[in-house]
């Protein structure tokens, strides 16, 4: 999911697409999420990254792991959980939002914990 761009995200119909495991895939969202992404996606272009850096440049594997942890731990899950960050919504804004645990689980359903 770190890889989304702006056009993979569509308002009108409260989804997300992608391309997983050989098929296109749709992801209806949540209230929560989809103001989420709606924030993200303002202004941007169709190919532009949906989540940068401050920087602006696009999220690296590694960028993810030491703000996932402190989502985690403010979200109060067991410690040691951690993202496969390549097929999930970045946790750290999800969890500041009004979500419930169902949503947040099927949001972070590649989540380990070590």
């Amino acid at each position: 999911m770190r890889k989304a761009r702006r056009s993979q995200f569509d308002s009108r119909t409260a989804s997300i697409s992608f391309f997983a495991k050989g098929h296109p895939r749709t992801v209806p969202l949540p209230r929560a999420a989809l103001l989420f992404f709606e924030r993200l996606a303002k202004d941007k272009l169709p190919n532009a990254w949906l989540f940068t850096r401050d920087d602006g440049k696009p999220w690296a594997h590694s960028d993810w792991d030491e703000h996932v942890r402190a989502a985690a731990a403010k979200a109060e899950l067991p410690a040691g959980v951690c993202s496969t960050l390549s097929g999930i919504v970045p946790a750290t804004g999800l969890f500041r939002q009004p979500m419930g645990d169902v949503c947040i689980f099927r949001w972070i359903a590649r989540s380990t914990v070590r």
